[in-house]
């Protein structure tokens, strides 16, 4: 093939400029000072004319992009959820704007899955604020949703990663500039049925006699004739073990609140129940950051004995009353070394078969509130107590209502001296 001068020409007044290679075909270059490097691209022409056009389209098309923040040399996907889980472990420690370690993981797991979901080898600013609603994966349009049911991961599941997943595109907006959209949105998904939410929460909640069966398990799980094969180690933590569920049978905290509860944020008190037995409480500040919602509150609750038990089982064991109440080394005790244990004391337990499959660590908080709406607490009080709105409770636990207007039936009445009745 026969080789031809190169020829160069500006265009636009000098803003870009289209010269010909070696064999005549017309190239595009154009220096970008915010990435500090030229643009080349071919025009695949060797018309003049119409390479000066092409030539303007692709300075304008470029120009138009660079101002809508998005960079002609934009990273991968990949590249992007990258420096976003770095910026998010900076952030681990104490402090309102921190997150603790868990939540770090947590984070991370949710990026990952979003990469599988996307190419994560496209450049960022491929990424529209449609992806999550209309992606295009193997040849097939999908949405998030649709391609985590395929998985069949719950619904909240799903809704909590879409939530991590457009913090991401914000940051990637706001903080590393690297797209120029700032939101996700977000697939239609099917509304929350409490119905079926209450009927399988009833029966995840364990009984009175389900109850006092586990408690026994726990027992038989600690007790010193059936640890002799256990090292003191292995010894220890099934007491932590033993102890963190007790707690949270009194305490109605979620599993993520007790786990990253420490020690400077619980302390114990006495005092007179309303049957006038004495008893030991809890006083627990759960800190915004280690809170679901996000918002710091005080608990006052049963079960202060079982913190001073484990609080002498430490000192014996010589552990240092510092960082997390609930743990075995100093770090965050794992969700899956609790199921691990939580398997083992239910093999354990007094407890018909096809139930143990029902009930998780969860049913301890379940069991928590049933238990306090028996005794006549209010929705309203439960939920400042747990730390959710008297909604969330009302819709979660609507097969409570009943124990509610049984507690209510069973009330006394006096005769006040007017002649009316009143509930005491």
């Amino acid at each position: 093939m026969a080789k031809h001068n190169k020829e160069e020409v500006e265009i636009l007044g000098g803003k870009a400029t289209i010269y010909t290679n070696v064999y005549g075909v017309w190239q595009f270059r154009l220096w970008l000072t915010t990435d500090n490097k030229y643009v080349r691209k071919s025009l695949r022409t060797k018309v003049k004319d119409y390479a000066i056009t092409e030539g303007e389209k692709l300075y304008i098309r470029i120009l138009s992009d660079i101002e809508k923040g998005i960079k002609y040399y934009a990273i991968t996907v990949k590249e992007a959820v990258e420096e976003y889980l770095k910026y998010q472990k900076t952030r681990i420690g104490d402090g309102d704007f921190n997150i603790v370690e868990g939540r770090y993981r947590t984070i991370d797991t949710q990026m990952r899955t979003f990469l599988d979901y996307v190419r994560k080898d496209d450049k960022i600013n491929v990424l529209n604020e449609s992806t999550l609603v209309r992606y295009e994966r193997n040849g097939e349009i999908t949405t998030y949703v649709a391609y985590r049911k395929a998985k069949e991961i719950s619904d909240t599941t799903i809704r909590n990663e879409m939530v991590t997943i457009n913090n991401f595109i914000k940051y990637c907006f706001a903080d590393a500039k690297v797209t120029h959209i700032s939101s996700f949105k977000y697939p239609s998904m099917p509304k929350k049925s409490y119905d079926i939410d209450g009927e399988l929460i009833r029966r995840q909640t364990f009984t009175s006699n389900e109850y006092n069966a586990f408690t026994n398990a726990l027992r038989s799980y600690t007790a010193k004739k059936n640890s002799k094969h256990l090292t003191q180690n292995e010894i220890f933590e099934r007491q932590m073990v033993r102890h963190y569920f007790l707690f949270c049978a009194n305490c109605g905290l979620r599993s993520g609140e007790i786990r990253q509860l420490k020690w400077h944020n619980v302390s114990t008190y006495k005092d007179i129940t309303k049957r006038k037995v004495e008893g030991i409480f809890a006083n627990v500040l759960v800190e915004k950051m280690t809170s679901k919602v996000r918002k710091a509150r005080r608990v006052f609750s049963r079960g202060g004995e079982h913190i001073e038990r484990w609080k002498q089982l430490c000192k014996e064991n010589n552990k240092e009353l510092e960082g997390y109440v609930f743990s075995i080394n100093g770090k965050e005790y794992s969700r899956s070394n609790l199921q691990r244990h939580w398997k083992k004391i239910l093999k354990l337990a007094d407890i018909d078969d096809d139930r143990k499959q029902q009930l998780v660590p969860y049913s301890l908080r379940h069991f928590m509130i049933t238990e306090r709406v028996k005794s006549g607490l209010s929705f309203n009080q439960i939920a400042i107590m747990c730390g959710t709105s008297v909604k969330q409770i009302e819709n979660t636990y609507l097969h409570l209502n009943e124990e509610m207007m049984r507690t209510s039936a069973k009330a006394d009445y006096i005769t006040l001296e007017d002649g009316t009745l009143r509930v005491i």
